[in-house]
């Protein structure tokens, strides 16, 4: 499934909608449309048509979607879906919703604005605008709601559409619009999310809901254990946790995955009757240089303060501390971070502002150099994103040509791969993989790399100044995608970090500038945004202290990290 703002797609009756798409940084690629029925929790069909089809929602008078930026009804041949083209959808996407009798409300950003159009009988109606931002979206029982800063959105003529007026930026709405969600997040990230004390120990399924009533204002907070499954029929109807936990009969934790084109559990697969047993999966080995539980390969873990220090340190080009022969049992020969790593130059620039780095690091790793199971000054199998090439899911068997080969805290992937080219040596590999300090080094100059290529292309933000913190804007973006750098192709940044590509809502205000909680649905943000916002916003530790210092410049907060549509 996709991780969108906009899958699953609802409307009024038990047809869900997801979507999956193949796209990469240089190929729009293909969705595939999976449809559920949500009593039932079975997958009904799985359809597939070619380019980036987003905000799929069924209606009473058919399926709904948008491609190529424009709005359109979908119709299936058996494996494969048709669209027809309605209209052209009037701006930058933020919500489609479909409303009662066959209606769909359509939410764009036009000239910072929020605004509301409704599509019905052949024809686009505006019917509004308020705050860029302010005003959301939602299905509903009997057809949608429009939730927010409503008192410039005319619904007289809208029938299905509810107004429902809350000052702020909802998050979700119940069933009726009675309730307008403002924060959702899990109580295992108290103390890390928001200053609430430290996390707590009912499990990773007990979420804290808070809520105000439309009608009187009354704001509440109520918890939900989301790790439970609840049996067909129950009655949902109260949040309250005593009696959510009473109608519960059996836990979601270990249910068999389905594997077998999702048509039946893994473990029939594997039966005598099903697949064999893929026998190289058991002896799979990445192609990656440095191998997981390898004794002389563990990672220290940093403390914040250690990390903050050694940014600090390597944007000057001073990170030259000695790391002694057999530095913490790894049996390389003595070396210096910046002696394996020198600070690279900069193209028009001096040195790499400290916070850029600072927010690259939250975002890469959340500044762990090891498995997030080591401890502050232990050491662990260094932390790696994916290293059997099967996203590391337990849903899909290793694919060795797929593994990240992404190394520790600045997740370098440079030279850390026996099967692209100019592999680093034991001593360049095992220092990225085991030294915290070396592994930051190595990516500062991955980042100036990417400034410089940039500059090459004749790339720049705002006039180029690598002073200034918001003009590393696309050098992150090639930090995380590559910069594309060959003539005889198309040349520049890739697809999928595009601000204006319509996985992002168009309405998005920048990364952590509205609230923390913005932290736990990061999917709606592009990397590079999402650090320049870290850069903004220190990551907070476990017991909620800053993990390094804000900028000290003035204006930060008003000129970093404003998106662009």
């Amino acid at each position: 499934m996709q991780l969108a703002y906009f899958s699953p797609g609802c409307g009024d009756g038990d047809r869900v909608m997801f979507t999956s798409s193949s796209a990469t940084d240089t190929d729009i690629g293909d969705t595939t449309l999976i449809e559920a029925d949500a009593a039932t929790g079975q997958v009904s069909s799985e359809r597939k048509i070619a380019g980036q089809l987003t905000h799929v929602v069924p209606t009473a008078h058919g399926d709904y979607g948008v491609l190529g930026g424009k709005l359109v009804t979908l119709t299936s041949s058996d494996k494969k879906l048709k669209a027809t083209v309605k209209t052209k959808v009037p701006g930058p996407l933020f919500a489609l919703t479909a409303s009662a009798n066959g209606a769909v409300d359509i939410g764009t950003v036009q000239n910072g604005k929020s605004v509301v159009t409704r599509w019905q009988g052949g024809a686009l109606t505006r019917l509004g605008a308020g705050t860029e931002g302010e005003v959301k979206l939602f299905p509903s029982k009997g057809g949608d709601i429009v939730a927010g800063d409503v008192a410039g959105i005319d619904t007289t003529h809208a029938p299905g559409l509810v107004r429902r007026a809350f000052d702020g930026r909802p998050t979700g709405v119940s069933r009726e619009g009675h309730l307008v969600t403002t924060s959702v997040f899990s109580e295992q990230m108290k103390g890390v999310t928001s200053k609430l004390g430290s996390p707590s120990d009912e499990g990773a399924g007990l979420i804290t809901v808070k809520a105000t009533a439309t009608e009187t204002g009354t704001a509440a907070t109520t918890a939900v254990d989301a790790s439970q499954q609840l049996p067909t029929g129950a009655d949902t109807t109260s949040l309250e946790p005593a009696a959510y936990t009473a109608a519960v009969t059996t836990t979601g934790d270990d249910v068999d995955p389905l594997t077998c084109g999702e048509s039946a559990p893994e473990s029939q697969c594997l039966t005598s009757g099903g697949a064999d047993v893929y026998g190289p999966v058991l002896s799979m080995e990445a192609p990656c240089t440095v191998e997981r539980n390898d004794p002389e390969r563990q990672a220290l873990q940093p403390s914040a303060n250690m990390v903050e220090w050694a940014v600090d340190q390597a944007v000057h080009g001073d990170l030259t501390t000695t790391r002694p022969a057999n530095w913490h049992d790894t049996g390389l020969p003595a070396f210096s971070p910046q002696g394996l790593f020198p600070k690279a130059g900069l193209t028009d620039g001096d040195s790499v502002p400290a916070q850029v780095m600072l927010g690259i690091l939250a975002q890469e790793s959340n500044f762990k150099q090891a498995s997030w199971h080591s401890i502050y000054g232990d050491s662990g199998n260094v932390l790696q994103a994916d290293w059997f090439g099967n996203g590391a899911s337990i849903h899909y068997y290793p694919d060795r040509s797929k593994a990240d080969c992404g190394y520790g805290i600045g997740q370098v992937t440079t030279g850390m791969s026996e099967t692209k080219p100019d592999p680093y040596d034991t001593l360049h590999a095992g220092a990225i993989a085991t030294d915290y300090a070396s592994n930051i080094s190595a990516g500062l100059r991955i980042l100036t790399e990417k400034w410089n290529q940039l500059k090459a292309l004749g790339m720049n933000v705002n006039n180029g100044d690598s002073k200034y913190i918001e003009n590393w804007y696309m050098a992150l973006w090639g930090y995380n995608s590559g910069v594309y750098t060959d003539t005889s192709e198309k040349t520049g940044l890739g697809f999928l970090n595009n601000p204006a590509n319509s996985v992002y809502p168009a309405d998005r205000a920048a990364f952590l500038r509205f609230d923390y909680d913005d932290a736990s649905h990061p999917a709606d943000w592009p990397y590079q945004e999402k650090v320049l916002g870290w850069a903004e916003v220190p990551q907070q530790t476990w017991n909620a202290e800053p993990s390094y210092s804000k900028p000290n410049m003035p204006l930060a907060n008003v000129m970093l990290n404003t998106p662009t549509s």
